[in-house]
């Protein structure tokens, strides 16, 4: 991966609990000793739920907070999916709402096995 300045990366946070999440992330500095200071403005919500039952509820607390600083390892960070480039957003007008819907979901899906909750 190559990390500039003003990049967008997705770095995983949570490291440590049952389930780490991870959300995207604006690369602020680089430092020579693999660590990265990231710039996020939308914390990942809270999965709650019994076995068997997920719920994604939001952290309402960090309603209202501007910018969010932070470090991170670079070994902690990954490439955007291809689908995350504003260009590759485009959706046909030539599909069904079914196969819009299709679409949508398995960006959706793809982003959940990440524990991205707020992108999904």
């Amino acid at each position: 991966m190559t990390l500039a300045v003003g990049s967008t990366v997705r770095m995983r946070d949570g490291a440590g609990k049952k389930n780490p999440f991870t959300c995207k992330a604006i690369v602020a500095t680089i430092s020579g000793d693999n660590t990265v200071s990231l710039v996020r403005d939308d914390l990942a919500p809270v999965p709650l739920g019994r076995v068997g039952n997920f719920i994604v509820a939001p952290l309402f607390n960090s309603v209202g907070r501007s910018v969010e600083e932070c470090e991170s390892s670079v070994d902690d960070l990954m490439e955007l999916l291809p689908f995350e480039d504003k260009s590759g957003n485009e959706v046909s007008d030539s599909l069904s709402t079914a196969e819009k819907v299709e679409f949508y979901k398995s960006r959706g899906d793809q982003l959940l096995r990440l524990n991205d909750y707020t992108c999904a």
